[in-house]
């Protein structure tokens, strides 16, 4: 896991400097909020960016002058970063949608970016859950009751996806090309 030397990152990032600090330092805690609350849309979009932004510091720290180390983590070598990115799309589609969010939240009103064949982010909203009162019966009787409020997105094919799901996917596959 060695850091690219000749690259120099987080100027502007106080002092978060390397693509390990990125992860430990801001996308960890900022994951660890959103599970503390789990609705919030400021949770969920602060999530979704410094996730989704952790490609970018991987790439240039760790992967981009680094043909071994790429075919060591992920079996391949890549010909630039929209190619490292696209294969870590491939391997865990979660990216797409994090990536619409970071992009819808940023840049009001626009349109999915997604031009792979796999379905694109329609919608989001907040999901009811259960009064208390009918949280106990739910528990009770009904075990597939959604007891907390939640965060959903809908995408173009009309399924859904948690927000939490994709999240906790995404986190995951980090955690695995971190630990590598």
């Amino acid at each position: 896991m060695p850091e690219n030397p000749t690259v120099e990152g987080g100027h502007h990032s106080f002092a978060i400097r390397t693509w390990r600090q990125y992860f430990d330092e801001l996308v960890l805690p900022v994951y660890e909020d959103y599970k503390k609350d789990p609705a919030s849309s400021r949770h969920a979009i602060l999530s979704a960016m410094t996730v989704y932004h952790f490609r970018e510091w991987l790439w240039k720290q760790r992967f981009q002058d680094n043909a071994g180390e790429q075919r060591e983590v992920f079996n391949s070598s890549f010909k630039g970063q929209r190619e490292f990115i696209e294969h870590v799309g491939n391997e865990c589609p979660h990216l797409r949608i994090l990536g619409d969010i970071c992009n819808g939240s940023k840049h009001f009103g626009s349109k999915p970016r997604n031009k792979s064949k796999a379905p694109k982010m329609a919608d989001t909203k907040r999901q009811g859950g259960i009064s208390t009162v009918g949280a106990a019966y739910a528990s009770a009787f009904y075990l597939g009751a959604h007891v907390m409020p939640y965060l959903c997105v809908t995408l173009d094919d009309r399924s859904t996806v948690r927000f939490e799901e994709a999240l906790d996917a995404m986190i995951e596959y980090w955690r695995k090309i971190r630990a590598k």
